[in-house]
């Protein structure tokens, strides 16, 4: 009776480990990209209806602008960085000095875009303190590894919805 493995043995049964961890590898990547996707998606979401709910309860206009150093808003509709939402105290739709930053939301993973598409180009959604906002418009949420695109609509009235959709591009 012998005692141990052959070499050939061994090699086999590194060969099966090796393929198996492979495949476990990419799963665990495309779980993770998914996660963060959703996560990014819900995150977005939640802030809008918080910056709906400031509004109502202070009295004064909030807005929620993209952002790259959580101080100041982007003049482009590339949401991807980051965003803020603040009073707007003055109504004139700006940060001024002494007017709160209610919400600073920044995005690391740079494998994730997000878009809005609005009337003007999306640099900017107002909340009033009656609920609605203002302009209506769709964010579309991806990551460029997973397939699925997510949108995000935000309506004139307020409501706020999330499908999913393919009908945006990512670029």
């Amino acid at each position: 009776m012998k005692k141990g493995f052959s070499l050939i043995e061994l090699l086999l049964v590194f060969a099966i480990i090796s393929i198996l961890s492979g495949f476990s590898i990419l799963g665990a990547q495309q779980l993770l990209a998914n996660r963060a996707h959703k996560n990014t998606l819900h995150l977005l979401k939640t802030s809008l209806y918080s910056a709906q709910s400031n509004s109502q309860n202070t009295g004064f206009t909030s807005v929620t602008c993209p952002s790259t150093d959580s101080k100041n808003c982007n003049s482009n509709s590339d949401w991807s960085n980051g965003w803020i939402t603040y009073l707007d105290v003055d109504d004139n739709k700006e940060l001024d000095p002494g007017e709160t930053i209610t919400l600073a939301r920044w995005i690391t993973d740079d494998k994730l875009t997000i878009k809005f598409n609005a009337a003007d180009r999306g640099k900017k959604i107002v909340f009033y303190s009656n609920g609605r906002l203002w302009p209506n418009g769709n964010f579309v949420v991806c990551h460029q590894a997973i397939a699925t695109k997510y949108k995000i609509t935000t309506s004139l009235s307020g409501r706020i919805r999330i499908e999913e959709s393919e009908e945006f591009s990512c670029d």
